[in-house]
Parts: C-alpha cells; sequence; structure tokens
C-alpha cells in the first residue's frame, strides 16, 4: 500500500446490501423517559419479560433501564438518554453477592416471522469479557414454543464465527467500544419466536454488558458472497504526461456469504491497481484495500471505468483525469526508479515509499548535521523557475523550529543563497506545490538543493522538527539535456571483489543521466567481450550471470546510450569468483563459530536477501550460541514478502552404500528467543498455513531445480514468554546418492519487522541401520554422603538416528554403585526416543567413582554413557542443597532463626527461583538456572535476605547435633549476589558471615559462641564464591550445635551458601574395637584410628589395647 495516510483521510462508508423493504415487527429503543437507572419501566413497547436467576437487592445484577446524559461530556451509552444493561460484581470472594456462574435473560415479545427477516441490535461489553477470571458473555437466543431451555443460540460475543456473521470481524472483544449486529432469522420463517437477550456469566467476576435500538425488519438475504465498494468514482485530477498518481484507498468488503474471490479485473489501458486477485478470499465482512494507479501518456484515455470481477457480483470504478504536458524545456522528476535519480546528489536524504506521485519520493526527516538534496546541473542563464510539490509534517504542540530552504548555486555549487523557505504557520500538514523564480542571475553551472538544517538538542532530547516529502518536481533547463548520456555508476560487485560466490553473480549499475538504455560488456580477456560483446540490455540497471567460473576474473562495463549516441567514457571493473569449494569428502559439518561480521558465511556459502540492505541477508551471531560459539541469523527487520536467503557450496553426493543424510537445528525466532528442548523427544509443532509472522524453508537444488522438502513456522510455547524451541531436523538424502546437490534455508517474513530465524550445527554424513545418541554427554552425580544416594530423575533420553528400530538387549555397569531404568526389551522406533534415570548409590566406597553404562541392543551393536559421583567417608557430612530425597535434608537437620522478623527484600531474580521470596524467612531454598549467577555445585543454594526497609539482617541458620573428632572442619561457600561489575556497587549491599558454636542448644542464640567473626564479603565476578574453613577439633568428641549467621547493616538483596561440609564428625567410631583395658602405669599412649586415618579411641595409660583390622583379624597392642 502507498503513502496516501501521509496526505489524505477518508471515513470509508460500509454500503449495506440488506435494506430494510418492508414491515418492522420489532422495535425497542428502551426510552422509557426515565432520567435515572431503574428496574421498571425497563422497555418502551410491551410484551418484555425478564427472567431472573440473582434473587438478590443489587437491581443491577438483573436487566435493568440504564440512563446517562447524553448531552453530557461523556456522551450516551449506545444512542439516546436510555438502553438496556445487566452486570456483574467485578471481585470475587465468600462475601460477594451476585457471583457466576449465572445468566439472566431479556425477553422479547412474540414476534410472527411470516416472511424473511434480521434482527439488528447496538452493544457494548468491557474488556473483562475476555479475561479467565471473569469471563461473560452476551449471547441471542431463538425461543420457539415458549420452551427457554431448547432456544437455539444464534450470536455470542465469544463465538468469533457468530460474531463475523453479524457484522463484527474483531474477536476477542477486548475494548469498550460499541458494535452492531445484523442477525438472519431466516431460518425460522413460518413460526412464532421470541428473541431472548441472554447476559451469561462464565466466572465468579463479571463487568456490565448494554444493549440498544433493537430491531427486526424484513430483508432479503444473502444466498452467497456480495462485493461492496466503499467508492464508486475517483478523479485523479491534474497528471503529467509521463507521471504515475495513486488514488486514495478503496475498500472492497464482503458482505454476504463466505467465499468472496476475484474472477478476473478489465482495467483501461494506463490504469493498474495495487490489488492481488489471487490473495482475495474474504469471509463475511472481511475487507481488502487496494488503490487505483494512472499512468499518463499521449494514449491513455482520460477517463474510463475498472470493473473488478467477483464471485459476489462485479464492482465497477469510474475514473477521470486531466492530462497536461510539461511545460516546454523543463525535466519531471518523481524520484520513482532509483534514487538519488541520475545526476542528482543526496547527503542524508532517502527515497521513501510514503509518496506523493507514483511508488516513490525524496524525504528528510532531520540529521544532527546538515542534510541536502542537490539537483543536476541547471543551464540558468536565462533563468527559470523550479515547481515541487511537498508535505511538511509536524505533529507537535507549536511550530518546528527548522525551516526547509531551497537554495540556489551559480557558480557550481561554491555558494549557495536561499531562495524559498517553508512556511512554519500555513505550511505544515498540507500538500502544497511551491513554485519559485530563481532569477536572472544564473549561469550554464547553476544547481539548486533543498536544504535540512543540523538538528540540535539537549538533556531531554533533539529539538521539535518535522519530516519533509519532496516530489513532483520540475526542473527548467537541465544541462546537458540534447546530449549523449553521461556514465553509469558502479553498484555490484564492488571493484575489485574477490570470493565472489560464482552462481547467478548480480551485476548492479547505477543510472546515467539522459540515458534511454545500456549496453554491456563481459569478458576475461583484455577486450572485455568474449562473454558478453555489446548487449542491449534496454533501460535496466541489472544483469545476471548465471554462472561462473571458479578462480577466475572478469572484467565488465556499461555503456550508456540515448537517441544522441553512446556514452564517450565508461569505466572498466572486476571481480573474481572463488576457488571451487564442492564438497566430496564426508562427514561434513558446519557450525559458523568461525563466521565474522567480515566474512559472514563460510567460503563457498552465500547469503543473499531480497531486501535493499546488507543486514537483512543471514549473518552471524555470536551472541546466543545453541552450542559452540556462534550460529547463523536472519533477521526479522524486512518488510512483508522479503527474504533472508542461506546457500550451500555443492555437494558430490556418493552412489553407492546406504545413502546419506543431512542434519541441523533451526528455530523459528531470534536465538535470544530459542530454548533448547533438552529432552530431545519434542516435535515441531507447525502452524498450518503458517503462522502468519515467518517460516524458514529447507530446499534442495538437484536436476535444475530447487525443491522444498521441510519448513518451520511455529507459535510461541505458551505461558513461556514468547520463547520457541530450536527444532532438530534431519532429511534423508537417499534419492540424491550420486547426484551434485545443493542446500538452502529461506527465511520469508509476513510482517514488517517480524520473524526471524536462526541456523546451527548442519552434519551431513552417512546412513547407519543402528544409531543410538543421548541428549547429554554423560552424568555426574556429585557429592554423595556415606550410604545415601541420588537420582538424576527422567533427565536423559536415549534417541533412534538410525535406519532401523532398535530394541535393547542389556543395560550394565563395570561397578555396583551405578543402576538404570532402562530395562532389557525396551523398543525404540526409527526418529523416537525413551527417557530414562540414572541413580548413584554412594555405599561405604568413599571415593570418587567413574564408571560406563553401557547399553546392548539385539542387533549386537552398543552405545556408551559415562557417570561417575563421590561416595563420601563416613566421617563426613555434606549438604549441597539440590533436591534430593534420597540425601540428607536439610530443612529437617537445621533449625533456622528470623532474629529480624522482617519482610525480606523480594527478588524475582532472572532465571533464579527462591522459595518463600519476599517472606519473613532466614535461609531458604533457591535454585539456580541463570548462567550469570550459578550455584557452587550443581543448581541448589541457600538464600538469605535483607530486609526490605534496608534495616539490619540477623539471620540464623543452626544444624543437627554433631560430634567431632580430632582434626574436625567445617568449610563452606558463600557469596553476595551483586558482584564487583554489578551496577550495585556502591549501594552498600554487602552481606557478613559468622560461624558460631553451642554446646547447650539449637533454639537461643545466647547460647552460641563465636568460631569464625563476623566477615564482611567482598564483591567478587560472575560465578565465583568466598570459601571459608573453620577449625571445629577444640570440640572433638563433645555433642555441639554449628550456627551460621547471616548479617547486614543496611544492604540490600541477597547472600546466597553452598556446599556445606563438616569433617570428620560423628559419634566415635567404636566398630572392630573388642577391648580396650586401661591400666595404670603412665607410659606412651595408644591412639586407635578408623579406616579413614581418624582417631576414634586413645588410651594414655598403660594397658592392652585389641584392636580388629579389616581383615578381621585381631592385633594385640600392650603398653607397660
Amino acid at each position: 500500500m502507498k503513502k496516501l495516510q501521509l496526505i489524505l483521510t477518508m471515513t470509508l462508508a460500509l454500503a449495506s446490501t440488506m435494506p430494510a423493504i418492508g414491515q418492522t415487527i420489532l422495535e425497542e429503543d428502551f426510552e422509557t423517559g426515565l432520567t435515572q437507572s431503574a428496574k421498571t419501566p425497563l422497555t418502551r413497547t410491551e410484551g418484555w419479560t425478564t427472567i431472573d436467576s440473582y434473587k438478590g437487592t443489587n437491581t443491577t445484577y438483573n436487566w435493568y433501564n440504564y440512563y446517562a446524559d447524553p448531552t453530557s461530556q461523556a456522551g450516551p451509552t449506545l444512542s439516546g438518554a436510555n438502553c438496556a444493561a445487566c452486570d456483574g460484581p467485578i471481585s470475587s470472594g465468600n462475601t460477594v453477592d451476585g457471583q457466576g456462574p449465572r445468566e439472566e435473560i431479556l425477553l422479547s415479545p412474540e414476534l410472527d416471522l411470516n416472511d424473511t427477516y434480521q434482527l439488528q441490535f447496538s452493544w457494548k461489553v468491557s474488556p473483562m469479557n475476555n479475561r479467565d477470571n471473569s469471563r461473560y458473555d452476551l449471547q441471542v437466543r431463538v425461543v420457539t414454543n415458549n420452551d427457554i431451555n431448547s432456544a437455539e443460540t444464534v450470536f455470542s460475543i465469544q463465538n468469533e464465527a457468530m460474531l463475523r456473521e453479524s457484522g463484527v470481524t474483531v474477536f476477542p472483544i477486548d475494548t469498550w467500544d460499541p458494535h452492531t449486529s445484523k442477525i438472519d432469522l431466516s431460518d425460522w420463517k413460518g413460526e412464532k419466536v421470541k428473541l431472548a437477550f441472554v447476559y451469561k456469566m462464565l466466572a465468579p467476576m463479571s463487568n456490565v454488558a448494554w444493549i440498544d435500538d433493537i430491531s427486526v425488519k424484513k430483508f432479503t438475504p444473502a444466498n452467497g458472497p456480495v462485493a461492496s465498494i466503499s467508492m464508486d468514482r475517483y478523479d485523479f485530477k491534474e497528471v503529467y504526461i509521463g507521471e504515475k498518481v495513486y488514488s486514495e484507498v478503496f475498500t472492497l468488503t464482503n458482505t454476504g456469504k463466505n467465499g468472496l474471490k476475484i474472477t478476473g479485473m478489465d482495467l483501461p489501458n494506463g490504469i493498474s491497481t495495487t490489488l492481488d486477485p489471487e490473495a482475495v478470499d474474504l469471509r463475511t465482512y472481511d475487507k481488502v484495500n487496494f488503490q487505483l494507479a494512472y499512468s499518463a501518456s499521449m494514449l491513455t484515455p482520460a477517463k474510463g471505468e475498472a470493473v473488478i470481477h467477483t464471485t459476489g457480483g462485479d464492482v465497477t470504478i469510474a475514473y477521470s483525469a486531466s492530462k497536461i504536458a510539461i511545460p516546454d524545456g523543463y525535466t519531471f522528476e518523481g524520484f520513482n526508479q532509483y534514487f538519488p535519480p541520475a545526476g542528482w546528489k543526496s547527503n542524508g536524504w532517502r527515497g521513501s515509499s510514503a509518496a506523493i506521485e507514483g511508488d516513490q519520493s525524496a524525504y528528510a526527516g532531520g540529521d544532527f548535521s546538515v542534510t541536502t538534496l542537490r539537483s543536476p546541473r541547471l543551464d540558468l542563464t536565462d533563468g527559470g523557475k523550479v515547481i515541487f510539490t511537498y508535505y511538511n509534517q509536524y505533529e507537535g504542540d507549536y511550530a518546528p523550529e527548522y525551516d526547509i530552504q531551497l537554495q540556489l548555486s551559480t557558480d557550481g555549487g561554491d555558494n549557495w543563497k536561499t531562495v524559498w523557505t517553508s512556511d512554519y504557520q500555513n505550511g505544515l500538514n498540507k500538500l502544497l506545490t511551491a513554485e519559485v523564480d530563481l532569477g536572472e542571475d544564473g549561469t550554464d553551472n547553476s544547481y539548486v538543493r533543498w536544504y535540512y538544517p543540523a538538528i540540535e538538542s539537549d538533556d531531554e532530547g533533539a529539538y521539535d522538527h518535522s519530516n519533509f516529502t519532496l516530489d513532483r518536481v520540475l526542473l527548467p533547463h537541465v544541462y546537458g539535456a540534447n546530449g549523449v548520456p553521461g556514465s553509469a555508476t558502479l553498484i555490484a560487485p564492488a571493484s575489485n571483489a574477490k570470493d565472489v560466490y560464482p552462481k547467478n553473480v548480480k551485476l548492479e549499475w547505477g543510472p546515467a543521466q539522459f540515458a534511454k538504455g545500456y549496453k554491456l560488456y563481459v569478458g576475461t580477456n583484455a577486450e572485455v567481450n568474449d562473454l558478453i560483446d555489446g548487449g542491449d540490455l534496454g533501460n535496466v540497471l541489472t544483469y545476471t550471470i548465471p554462472q561462473c567460473d571458479y578462480a577466475t576474473t572478469y572484467k565488465w562495463k556499461v555503456v550508456a546510450y540515448n537517441d544522441k549516441g553512446d556514452a564517450t567514457t565508461a569505466s572498466t571493473w572486476k571481480f573474481t569468483t572463488q576457488p571451487d569449494a564442492s564438497v566430496m569428502e564426508f562427514p561434513y559439518t558446519e557450525n559458523f563459530d568461525e563466521c565474522t561480521n567480515e566474512a559472514p558465511v563460510p567460503t563457498g556459502w552465500l547469503s543473499t536477501t531480497t531486501g535493499s540492505y546488507k543486514f537483512q541477508a543471514w549473518t552471524p551471531n555470536n551472541i546466543y550460541p545453541y552450542g559452540g560459539k556462534g550460529v547463523s541469523l536472519a533477521t526479522g527487520w524486512k518488510d512483508a514478502g522479503q527474504q533472508s536467503i542461506l546457500t550451500s557450496p555443492e555437494f558430490n553426493l556418493p552412489a553407492g552404500g546406504q545413502g546419506m543424510s543431512i542434519s541441523f537445528v533451526w528455530g523459528n525466532d531470534h536465538p535470544s528467543d530459542l530454548i533448547v528442548d533438552e529432552t530431545g523427544l519434542l516435535k515441531k509443532q507447525n502452524v498450518e498455513g503458517g503462522n502468519g509472522v515467518s517460516d524458514i524453508a529447507f530446499e534442495i537444488f538437484a536436476d535444475g531445480e530447487w525443491k522444498q522438502v521441510s519448513y518451520l513456522s511455529e507459535n510461541s510455547i505458551e505461558g513461556m514468554d514468547g520463547k520457541k524451541y530450536w527444532r532438530n531436523e534431519t532429511i534423508d538424502l537417499t534419492e540424491y546418492a550420486g547426484k551434485k546437490v545443493q542446500f538452502r534455508w529461506v527465511n520469508t517474513s509476513f510482517a514488517n519487522q517480524t520473524g526471524e530465524a536462526a541456523l546451527d550445527n548442519i552434519v551431513i554424513n552417512g546412513n547407519v541401520d543402528d544409531m543410538a545418541v543421548f541428549n547429554q554427554d554423560g552424568w555426574d552425580a556429585g557429592k554423595i554422603n556415606f550410604g545415601k544416594a541420588v537420582n538424576s530423575g527422567d533427565q536423559f533420553t536415549m534417541l533412534n538416528k538410525g535406519k532401523k528400530a532398535l530394541k535393547v538387549k542389556s543395560v550394565s555397569f563395570g561397578t555396583n554403585n551405578f543402576e538404570s531404568s532402562i530395562a532389557a526389551g525396551t523398543e525404540i522406533a526409527v526418529g523416537e526416543g525413551i527417557t530414562f534415570n540414572l541413580q548413584f548409590n554412594a555405599g561405604e566406597s568413599a571415593k570418587a567413582i567413574e564408571d560406563l553404562m553401557t547399553v546392548e541392543f539385539e542387533s549386537g551393536s552398543k552405545v556408551t554413557f559415562p557417570v561417575s559421583g563421590e561416595g563420601l567417608a563416613s566421617d563426613v557430612i555434606f549438604y549441597g542443597f539440590e533436591m534430593n530425597a534420597l540425601d540428607y535434608d536439610w530443612k529437617k537437620d537445621f533449625t533456622t532463626i528470623d532474629v529480624d522478623r522482617k519482610v525480606t527484600h523480594q527478588l524475582g531474580y532472572y532465571q533464579t527461583i527462591i522459595e518463600d521470596d519476599g517472606g519473613r524467612i532466614a535461609f531458604t531454598q533457591a535454585q539456580h538456572y541463570n548462567t550469570n549467577l550459578k550455584a557452587h555445585n550443581g543448581i541448589g543454594t541457600l538464600a538469605a535476605a535483607s530486609p526490605d526497609d534496608q534495616t539490619a539482617a540477623n539471620d540464623w541458620l543452626i544444624s543437627k547435633q554433631i560430634t567431632p573428632a580430632e582434626g574436625a572442619t567445617f568449610d563452606f561457600y558463600a557469596r553476595n549476589l551483586s558482584t564487583n561489575a554489578s551496577v550495585f556497587v556502591g549501594d552498600n549491599d554487602l552481606h557478613s558471615v559468622e560461624v558460631l558454636v553451642s554446646e547447650t542448644g539449637n533454639t537461643k542464640t545466647t547460647d552460641f559462641k563465636a568460631v569464625m567473626n563476623p566477615t564482611e564479603m567482598a564483591y567478587l565476578g560472575e560465578n565465583q564464591w568466598h570459601h571459608f574453613n573453620v577449625d571445629l577439633s577444640t570440640y572433638a568428641g563433645k555433642n555441639i550445635y554449628v550456627a551460621v549467621r547471616h548479617t547486614t547493616n543496611s544492604a540490600s538483596f541477597l547472600a546466597f551458601f553452598d556446599d556445606f561440609t563438616f569433617n570428620h564428625v560423628g559419634n566415635a567410631d567404636l566398630t572392630g574395637i573388642e577391648c580396650v583395658k586401661n591400666i595404670t602405669s603412665e607410659d606412651a599412649p595408644v591412639a586407635v584410628y578408623n579406616l579413614n586415618g581418624v582417631q576414634v579411641a586413645n588410651g594414655n595409660q598403660k594397658g592392652m589395647y585389641i584392636i580388629k583390622t579389616a581383615n578381621g583379624k585381631t592385633v594385640k597392642v600392650i603398653r607397660k
């Protein structure tokens, strides 16, 4: 569509094809004369009744007569002073009156439908009607035989099809706007009926519904689509010969049944349209906007009729135009074919599709530096005038700070003087034509330019300025207009370009002034003609060479010509094609990790776009990689219909073997909004017919043509904040065995500035019968306490990527510490997978264990999966704060005391889950999914928050009773939320930690003594942690409680704690000691140690010590 919103606005009248042609059997406007709302009288006419389900005292919860002063500032609700209304409560709860679900009915008098009739009424509802917790409906039902329970619903605001059939194309109803609906009652012809207007609450809460101006009249129903046009004539007014102008917007509406299509168009010579007949298939009350265009020539008629043939009848538009000749000696410029046009020079101006004339205008919106648009050279020795049309758009409150000027230079552009200034008082937001006399002092080396001053700014932004659109320029006496043309200018490939893709090489040049056409010369020889020798291309500015040789330098030049002859000068340009990058060896992989802005695709690949800008092609993105360092991205900043195309090198697929396949991951969005399917099991969910935003097609080139073999066009995942999945795709290439093929990925936008796409991890390899893969590289169970275990949960997937189904024969490990949920006999179809879990049983291992899970299939193939875990010693107690029901539970083993008793700071930190966030808490569970705020190990930590009012925090976490042995320690990790690069640094959000011990209990903080004094934690980098280690050996043999105390002065935010380890603790392990007999002599002491090297008993006096060793034998030790 064109630019007319810039210039003109109009109100489109919808012509109804269903006028009243006879009897009106019902008319109710509710104008009872009431000057305040009341339940009665409800209607102006008699015979109306209500069926009330609400029996309370609030009259607005049944149908009632609603009054609004139509002369007030708010005006009438629908029309007049009165209408019917019904309401419901806008809150819910045990004590709220009138809650739903319920329905209230307003029933019309009985109507004798002895012919075909139509119901019409106006209505208005609240946007609350489509909210889940307040959903309500406004319905119309047809009641026969006074059987209200069997009434048929013919209208519902919750039914999109019914709304559309009634003439309302908005769904859902999300504004307070009034609507008018028309309902065909022809199905009840010959019957007596009543009409029930139903206010239906679908949830406990709701809001008001109003209805008004109800009528039932005879009409002639449509039997099929009916075409209606908003205007049936248009005057193009004055049009220069050679000029193309567009009409205002026409609207074609289907006022009949679904299925209005265009079967043909009769357009006279000189008339064209923006309407695409193939794209028109209108449902009831659907509309399509379009324009007519008139191109004036000596042969085009100045008036006529454009006829559009449809399945709903013909629409005819009469047009007229006044053709005028361009004044003698003047040159017309409409900026349509190229910007800037030949001979013009632009500095900061651009072509704009918001055109005044034709398809494009010149536009300047202001910049922080001067912008100018300069004309070609003019011969003003005899003077002259410049005539131009402009639109100076300004939407501020007063006037723009800057005027646009027309300036004149008579010395070749060295010096300029202002000859015209835009009128800020009377020349804003109007379509105006200026005629400027350039005086009698001109030379044959003169120029004019449109000058936009530099925009200034202050702390509040740029000063007020306007948007200036220029078109329909008439220039006097353009210098050289009667001679041979000038030279064409180079656009692409760049001069001396290297590594040019050798297929479909597009040569492009800028127009030469006064050119009628162009001759092209291309060759590898010195004469530049052994490929194309002066081929006459006519008036085009591009030529595509279908195939060039690899690693070859080509020369080319363009010679402009007109009726006076050829241009006297023409530059020779050259480019060199890239080396042969075709692929013959496999496997082949490409992950775009080495791509840069300077080299956006790998050698042999080609990235192009049908858009106007280089960035609209596929480019690298290393900020949101899929797995490696980068992906290839197609931007969404394209207009509707524009494409980004990524083409691979040629692949010579082998003829023998089991064939090949290509696999890749792709996403129908920007990679920042794509998430990985961790299971690998989810299938793509393409929207049938496309999502209306964009899609990506995967195509294969073979045997001389491109063939689409897959596509991706998905909606966002519900409840995932606009996210979509990366999708894994595998395409079997067996049918292309022995052929040379190429691949390409085509991203198409269907709406302006939307619909990115991403691509990564391309692999081309031979097919195999048996190929099982896992969704993860392995599993580390982490640290697990002595005798405890951990289960992974069903986070693992085994996928069948082979050509045959798989059946599990056995699953085995090298140790007894691991087990899997994969069972023998499990079958996996091709392209499918199974989820499974693993379990690590620490047992009495007391060491780190590395193992392999081996899955053997009935076919004899095997696949392995590495696993590991660390079983801790029996005298170690470890808390990693993971969600593990098979190990110690910190919530059972620790006591928390919230001394400050304050509501804590509610963080809601990105991808960090904090239980009781913002509650009155001391320590609470946290889970970390943010890669910039990881747990020390795993994903679980403890969080301690400061009070929300920024007063001092005092939070205690106290262990269960433990008994340290000799050498006992307590170590843990902690950190502030903020980092040393955080914007919060300096806001006093440092947190402190202290460790204390009590020998008496775990309920009174006064019983504790410090063993590590309060320590303020300094800022660290991302994912770095402070490590604290506290010596508990002085409490060896005693029963104690250990407390971690978190404090702040007036800080904000949170601190996190992780990996609590109590080393060498527990009751004295006397297992295996048969007898320890003390004697009285004071000789050298005897010390007894367990298997972990921890002292568990000692005798400083003389005696006999009998110790059971690991092999079951006893050793007698005597001290005399």
